[in-house]
């Protein structure tokens, strides 16, 4: 699995996932959590059902290697029909604490991210979520009946990260 790029997102029912207006009011600042550290979710792709969790540390390489500038803020992975792949901002802030990869950042003032903002602004966007590339991992395959193989994720390259419609970590 580890050739593989995988995207996983994160919900902000915690309240960890903000847009405010930067000091000079202008609402274009998103900021939360990417990625929660220990957290563990049942992940459903072309590997299979299993259950996977982020460690603390994971994304320290990468976050040293690239920084914030070389990390891409997407609407949904980039996947979105009238958006693709072109970024809506660019990262100002990425780093780990305690509890998970924190990011803040800029979204672009332009006619396309409009309905992007609005929807943060209201809630009805409330997920970050990231692409990544595992470059250590640990697996404990299930020992008993109706249990899952549990996949640790101890190190990652980080591609992208943003606001998305469906989080798959719910932390």
């Amino acid at each position: 699995m580890a050739d593989q790029v995988f995207e996983r997102a994160i919900s902000a029912e915690l309240g960890e996932f903000e847009f405010r207006a930067s000091p000079d009011g202008d609402g274009l600042t998103v900021a939360g959590y990417i990625a929660r550290f220990g957290e563990p979710t049942v992940i459903q792709d072309w590997a299979g059902e299993y259950t996977e969790e982020i460690k603390r540390g994971a994304f320290a390489r990468t976050l040293v290697e690239r920084g914030p500038a070389k990390i891409k803020m997407q609407f949904n992975h980039g996947h979105d029909p009238a958006f693709g792949a072109l970024p809506i901002g660019v990262w100002t802030d990425l780093r780990e604490d305690r509890k998970g990869l924190y990011g803040e950042g800029r979204i672009h003032d332009t006619w396309h991210t409009i309905p992007i903002r609005a929807a943060i602004e209201s809630g009805a966007l409330d997920g970050m979520s990231f692409k990544f590339k595992p470059i250590g991992e640990q697996t404990r395959k299930a020992s008993k009946p109706g249990e899952l193989d549990h996949r640790t994720l101890t190190e990652v390259a980080l591609f992208e990260a943003g606001v998305v419609v469906h989080p798959a970590y719910e932390g």
